[in-house]
């Protein structure tokens, strides 16, 4: 830690001198008609033309093709708001030869053929409309023509066109200016030229509207926008405060830091016609972090029109000779860790609880280090750069809960003697309870934490070092596979202890570089987060859709047996040599979780402060909140330290692969081989727990490698909340067996299936938020279980020891 701090002070400042984001115009095939107030937009990989003053024509740009293919095809409008989504293009309002138009439409391509589908009539005629997508609803904003030029904001909810249009609420300001509209981070925003003409107004309406930071120019006839990633607005147009009125100009907005970034114009020297710029986005190459293509104002020509073509360039870091050679040192030493202690196995009893000799800090660091993933390195900053320290809070409650388990709930797991969690529930009810927890646990650990711990970040090491996700995945799943079966709980314990120092140290060193590179320093870091409440980890109301203090104060409460049910950490607390051993590695993993929670979270902060103080810096290109940090390692820290940071990634996500992998091995081993076959040698368990250990590894990084090809952030949602209706459901399990002694078997079947169809509804039919699923599957399957158990007899075997009840 020492080392980092002071290399640090060796640092050169972050430079902020190159323009990291750049565009460049390129060539693309004109249209053959002037194209004064036509329009643009892409269906799949196909770009359509239609709608101009001078022409009603439609023209085609299939993918690849060099020249417009015109189409026997018409719409009769010009001047529409056009909007793509995949495969359906849009199309609202506009003019006819009549005067304004109110229709919305769609237009797809089938076979080469353009086919209209009408949606449902806007209300009211609007002037200057613009219009905005979210994943389902379309939003239209503008003035009507009669009735004093009033604003008007309609919603239509694509999924339910039978409901009609609905009205909301008009955003404030009192100009009737040009108008672009655009929707974002959950949020609906609305741009609007001020009466003098030079800066346009921003709002945003969550619950209401708030007025955010205004641009510092106006567009003709108010410009386009496109949302990139996870949180930025792409604004576009023809600058109408410029000395040059031809200049297409591109800013960026970040909502997340409340900034605006210009990112550059195109000088036309010719002029640009009459039309509004277009956007089209295609998709990005996974790598490059370059690729969106944007279409601007057309050119008047000799009857026909030429058209600008832009794209977005984002500056790489480079990784370098001594980048890769931090990570091959760091990975070599994780497999001479797993050699030096194969020497020293002897049977399942090391390779499972290390003998029960470990000593009691390792253990305590080593649970820290499986509980602290890549997802807390990435995830938490992510958490905090977005919103603030609120789910802190979680953890400062957690304490409590910590010391009575460490008190209570783990001398009664020590002193069962047991290896897997699992063997409690069998002896506490009914060896089907404990095969549905065992298995349970193995459907979670291969197909869900281990492939996801691989995925993250996979992602985040292919955008530093341009190798790719598939071969990034590859290399962590062997390299972890390998030392965990050489080594067994005692590789995995000690290579944890290597891992912490490494994540902790390099969160430590980058964040004193982000610190370092914001304009003013720590000062400026300090006045940023107070000003924008980016610290505040308390919010005591009353709201279960949003995670405040109660939830997490309710969570921690219900979920007690978190620990008790978690192989993993069981695992490691029975590897100490005793029961106050065990108390302390328990102790010693509270005592860390606080102060690494500040990293991270600070980390976070850290982050935010940086892109606000340079929002030039920030690429709107990130697939996701999660990039933000590794991006930041990327694009900014010096050579040589970008390997220790992706090193430091390698450590959490391997911490927590080992882990997985020898847990797995234990529970198939302990619960179903050693379970149901007689008279097993402990040498034969031993070969069995090593090819598991292996297979593990093979599926989790299959899995992994499976996850890569789709869309992580719908993934990884869909994941967490399959983990929340199998693993409340289990804590309720727990919970009935030490906290009751009338719960039996088929109450705690019962309630937990119970748990399952009470999480499910309260996920698809409430705003509850996801902190609480847990929480409702703990208490459904508690309270379903207990009153089930007064239906059947009274457990028949002595519960001496399995409750934290005394029973005579």
């Amino acid at each position: 830690m020492f080392t980092f701090l002071a290399l640090l002070v060796l640092l050169p400042s972050v430079s902020h001198a190159e323009k990291l984001i750049t565009f460049d115009e390129v060539s693309f095939p004109g249209l053959p008609v002037f194209a004064e107030e036509m329009q643009l937009g892409q269906i799949g990989g196909a770009v359509l033309a239609f709608g101009g003053v001078d022409s009603d024509a439609i023209f085609l740009l299939s993918e690849g093709a060099k020249e417009w293919t015109k189409l026997e095809a018409s719409l009769g409008l010009y001047g529409a708001s056009v909007i793509s989504s995949e495969e359906v293009l849009y199309v609202i309002g506009g003019r006819t030869a009549d005067g304004l138009s109110d229709f919305v439409f769609s237009l797809k391509l089938e076979n080469g053929q353009l086919v209209r589908e009408e949606i449902i009539d806007l209300p009211v005629s609007l002037n200057q409309l613009t219009a905005a997508l979210d994943e389902s609803n379309l939003y239209v904003a503008g003035y009507t023509v009669e009735e004093g030029s009033q604003k008007r904001l309609i919603q239509l909810d694509l999924d339910n066109v039978s409901e009609g249009w609905k009205e909301l609420d008009v955003w404030p300001g009192s100009t009737r200016g040009s108008l672009v509209v655009a929707y974002q981070d959950r949020g609906l925003y609305i741009g609007e030229a001020d009466s003098d003409g030079i800066s346009m107004s921003l709002y945003r309406y969550d619950d209401e509207w708030n007025l955010r930071e205004s641009l510092p120019t106006t567009f003709y006839n108010g410009g386009v926008s496109l949302s990139l990633g996870p949180s930025h607005i792409l604004f576009g147009g023809i600058d109408t405060t410029g000395a040059n009125k031809n200049r297409l100009v591109l800013w960026t907005y970040h909502t997340v830091t409340n900034t605006w970034s210009e990112i550059g114009g195109l000088e036309r020297s010719d002029g640009i016609g009459a039309g509004i710029p277009w956007f089209i986005k295609k998709k990005a190459p996974e790598i490059d972090l370059s690729g969106l293509v944007m279409m601007g104002g057309a050119e008047e020509l000799t009857g026909s029109s030429s058209i600008v073509l832009a794209e977005i360039k984002v500056k790489r870091g480079l990784f370098t000779w001594l980048d890769y050679t931090v990570v091959i040192v760091y990975l070599v030493g994780m497999i001479l860790i797993g050699l030096y202690f194969s020497r020293r196995e002897t049977g399942t009893e090391d390779f499972f609880v290390g003998g029960r000799k470990m000593p009691w800090w390792a253990v305590g660091f080593s649970l820290y280090a499986t509980g602290t993933s890549a997802i807390s390195f990435m995830a938490i900053p992510a958490i905090s750069f977005g919103t603030n320290w609120i789910v802190l809070s979680q953890n400062v409650f957690s304490l409590f809960a910590t010391v009575f388990v460490a008190l209570y709930l783990v001398p009664l797991i020590r002193r069962l003697n047991i290896t897997s969690t699992f063997e409690y529930l069998e002896s506490r009810f009914h060896p089907s309870v404990r095969m549905v927890g065992s298995l349970q646990c193995l459907i979670y650990q291969v197909c869900g934490r281990m492939s996801i711990v691989l995925f993250l970040p996979a992602l985040a090491l292919s955008s530093v070092t341009g190798i790719d996700v598939v071969t990034s995945i590859l290399v962590m799943g062997i390299i972890a596979t390998v030392y965990t079966v050489l080594g067994g709980i005692k590789a995995v314990i000690w290579t944890d202890v290597v891992q912490v120092i490494v994540l902790l140290g390099g969160a430590v060193f980058c964040l004193f570089v982000i610190i370092k590179g914001i304009d003013g320093g720590l000062s400026e870091f300090f006045r940023i987060a107070a000003a924008d409440d980016k610290t505040r980890m308390f919010d005591w109301s009353w709201n279960y859709t949003i995670p405040t203090a109660w939830t997490f104060l309710l969570l921690v409460v219900l979920n007690v047996t978190e620990l008790p049910r978690d192989q993993v950490m069981v695992q490691r607390i029975l590897s100490t040599k005793g029961d106050k051993e065990a108390g302390k590695s328990v102790f010693t993993l509270a005592l860390i979780v606080i102060p690494g929670s500040v990293l991270f979270f600070g980390l976070g902060t850290a982050l935010y402060a940086f892109y606000k103080s340079h929002p030039d810096r920030l690429s709107p290109l990130l697939s996701g909140v999660d990039s933000t940090l590794p991006y930041f390692v990327a694009a900014e820290l010096p050579i040589g330290i970008t390997g220790l940071i992706i090193a430091a990634l390698f450590a959490a996500s391997m911490s927590s692969l080992d882990s997985s992998m020898n847990s797995v091995a234990t529970v198939i081993t302990i619960d179903f081989y050693k379970r149901f076959k007689k008279n097993v040698t402990d040498q034969a368990s031993l070969r069995l727990a090593k090819w598991i250990t292996v297979f593990a590894g093979i599926f989790g990084t299959v899995f992994a490698l499976i996850i890569s090809r789709y869309s992580f952030p719908y993934l990884f949602e869909a994941f967490a909340g399959a983990a929340g209706l199998l693993g409340g459901g289990m804590g309720g399990v727990y919970s009935l067996g030490l906290f009751t002694r009338r719960a039996n078997w088929q109450g705690a079947m019962i309630g937990m299936g119970t748990s399952v169809i009470a999480t499910w509804a309260v996920q698809h039919y409430t705003d509850m938020t996801p902190f609480l699923f847990v929480g409702v599957a703990i208490v459904s399957c508690v309270v379903v279980g207990y009153l089930s158990s007064l239906c059947f007899p009274k457990p028949p075997q002595s519960l001496k020891g399995l409750t934290l009840f005394k029973v005579n």
